[in-house]
């Protein structure tokens, strides 16, 4: 778990890098994260927190945690059966999460129905506008995942430095962008939401 309200997209901090995901997959995470449980030290029901903040879950409804370890990529891994959770006690002298945060997991499933992601419309929610953009750009410049996403991150700069520059005040309408539906914050500050969509019968189906 990351944030506290201050990163690019309120994500990350300016000072850090977001994760990267390689086929492997391999999560290369950021430095000073709110919490991070590692699943190495799985006894009772409290689930260790290896950030040094001691945010330690609660994980009553495993009754034992080390009947459900499991061999992870890394170490020990927790199996979740569908009625299970782990809460994360809310404490203020620790963590505020009112303003936008980041959480970043590995997960193994033998069953992706029904799972929920998010990513940019550039990837998933490819509108009529914007359809043929990525497969045009891709033949004239190939590149890999990453540089896509920075085309669709030039494409927004573009029409947003349009925008901004026909403004007579600081109230900017919310838009469809390629990374996201971009608006302006009171504090004047660009940020996006995206797209939601589930995985049904092995298709990605855009949530409304």
């Amino acid at each position: 778990l990351y944030g506290m309200g201050n990163g690019d997209f309120g994500a990350h901090p300016y000072s850090t890098y977001s994760p990267v995901f390689d086929n492997a997959p391999e999560i290369l995470l950021p430095s000073n994260p709110l919490v991070h449980w590692a699943f190495d030290e799985l006894n009772g029901t409290t689930v260790v927190d290896s950030s040094g903040i001691d945010n330690h879950g609660d994980a009553p409804s495993f009754v034992d945690l080390y009947s459900f370890s499991e061999t992870g990529r890394k170490g020990t891994a927790l199996r979740f059966d569908g009625n299970q959770s782990v809460r994360l006690p809310y404490d203020l002298t620790k963590f505020n999460l009112t303003g936008p945060f980041a959480i970043g997991f590995w997960l193994y499933t033998n069953d992706l129905d029904g799972v929920i992601f998010t990513d940019a419309p550039w990837v998933i929610d490819q509108q009529s506008w914007l359809r043929d953009l990525p497969t045009k750009l891709m033949k004239f410049w190939p590149g890999d995942a990453i540089q896509s996403r920075q085309n669709a991150m030039g494409y927004d700069a573009y029409f947003l430095t349009s925008k901004l520059a026909k403004q007579n005040n600081s109230y900017l309408e919310e838009f469809n962008g390629a990374t996201g539906q971009l608006y302006m914050d009171s504090e004047n500050k660009i940020r996006r939401r995206l797209a939601w969509a589930k995985l049904i019968d092995g298709k990605t189906e855009v949530s409304e």
